[in-house]
């Protein structure tokens, strides 16, 4: 009987669109993944200033479609954003931005001082080098994909 039940679960599961997500980590995770196919690979930190952190990674689309990344979440800080570099009076400035595309089977790296995702108003600032730091990045079709990003700086 127990088979047959853990059977039909997994079936369930599968039906309803439950699938594997790769992590940075070189774990994985269940989850429902809405079909956005992202695989996010390579995610480190490194602490920025007093009490923010930066976060860089590769997301690679395996999908048809561009996905689009809206916003991420951590609960390290008090405001997470997606960043980038613009020229600004000849500097180079960061600017929150409002959303990043990841094109079809392309990969997009996020990295420092170019796109990337800002953690802003560190609970413990700073972030300890050899921790590792959970995330939550939100796309466009309501997926959610974990990053668990190393803290390396």
């Amino acid at each position: 009987m127990k088979k047959i039940v853990v059977g039909l679960g997994l079936a369930m599961a599968a039906a309803s669109g439950f699938s594997t997500v790769a992590v940075s980590s070189g774990s994985s995770v269940d989850m429902k993944t809405s079909g956005c196919g992202l695989v996010v690979t390579n995610a480190e930190v490194e602490n920025y200033g007093k009490d923010q952190a930066e976060v860089k990674m590769n997301i690679k689309n395996n999908t048809d479609n561009m996905v689009t990344i809206q916003n991420a979440i951590s609960s390290v800080d008090t405001k997470t954003e997606l960043h980038h570099f613009v020229m600004q009076d000849g500097k180079h400035v960061m600017k929150p931005v409002g959303e990043i595309d990841v094109p079809s089977h392309k990969i997009d790296k996020l990295g420092f001082h170019r796109t990337h995702v800002m953690l802003i108003g560190l609970k413990n600032a700073p972030l300890k080098v050899g921790s590792t730091v959970d995330l939550t990045l939100l796309e466009k079709g309501n997926c959610r994909i974990p990053v668990h990003a190393k803290v390396v700086k």
